[in-house]
């Protein structure tokens, strides 16, 4: 199993420091010219790949609702699937909460074949080698696809063109029980909060990998621990996130 973590393209001579086996950078941040050359840069430099992104759409790309254009959308997605590509990425997560959420008053019908469309799209766009996957969001984030039981359905119905993560977050928010993560080795990708007394880290990768999980763990402050650290202990934040899921999953 790899261990990555979320972060951009300033934070990767820190994490390829401490051990992680790849980065997890923001969509955006291929998407922006200067932000694509210095990912370039530094995942070369210090030899660090950036194999998983996240954060696929900005708000100001519906893809549900009545202001959706599908032609910006898809001139979108095969810019940034193509940057993407150049860089080694296998896995592009679809959170992008705003994106995705129905507008008051919006049939959810309409939304949910929009949705459908939209991720036949992106799973075109990808191509054979990037894998898009659905990341169910809480309650908090967005309206739509908030549980892994409703992401599973939906990637049966698209006979699993797009993939399946798993957020320890999010599944702790939304108090989704944890066998709806079986079978887990259908899995595409996984999130997990640091460790905190909230979240119960180990027991969940546990149950992934006692299941059949292998694949890719991503750390993300979705807790906002890292924000709420002084910037002089960061660093060792960094580190016992990392030894916990090292230790657990050996």
């Amino acid at each position: 199993m790899k261990i990555g973590c979320c972060g951009g393209a300033d934070e990767v001579e820190l994490y390829a420091e401490l051990g992680f086996d790849y980065i997890e950078p923001p969509v955006q941040q291929v998407f922006d010219d200067d932000g694509f050359s210095l990912l370039q840069k530094n995942t070369s430099r210090f030899n660090l790949q950036a194999e998983a992104f996240n954060c696929l759409l900005p708000g100001s790309l519906p893809v549900v609702g009545p202001d959706v254009q599908i032609e910006a959308v898809g001139d979108y997605l095969r810019k940034a699937f193509l940057r993407i590509e150049s860089l080694g990425g296998e896995i592009v997560v679809f959170g992008s909460g705003r994106a995705r959420c129905i507008p008051p008053g919006f049939p959810a019908e309409t939304a949910h074949r929009q949705l459908f469309t939209f991720l036949n799209l992106a799973a075109e766009a990808a191509g054979d080698r990037i894998k898009v996957v659905i990341e169910p969001l809480c309650g908090k984030q967005t309206n739509l696809l908030n549980l892994v039981s409703q992401a599973r359905e939906l990637c049966d119905k698209l006979n699993w063109r797009v993939g399946l993560l798993a957020d320890l977050y999010h599944l702790t928010q939304e108090t989704e029980p944890w066998t709806d993560l079986l079978p887990a080795f259908e899995l595409n990708h996984v999130h997990v909060p640091f460790p905190e007394k909230d979240y119960q880290t180990a027991d969940f990768i546990r149950v992934l990998t006692a299941n059949g999980y292998r694949k890719r763990v991503s750390l993300e402050d979705n807790g906002k621990l890292l924000n709420r650290t002084p910037e002089t202990e960061k660093r060792s934040v960094l580190e016992a996130g990392l030894a916990l899921l090292r230790k657990v999953e050996s």
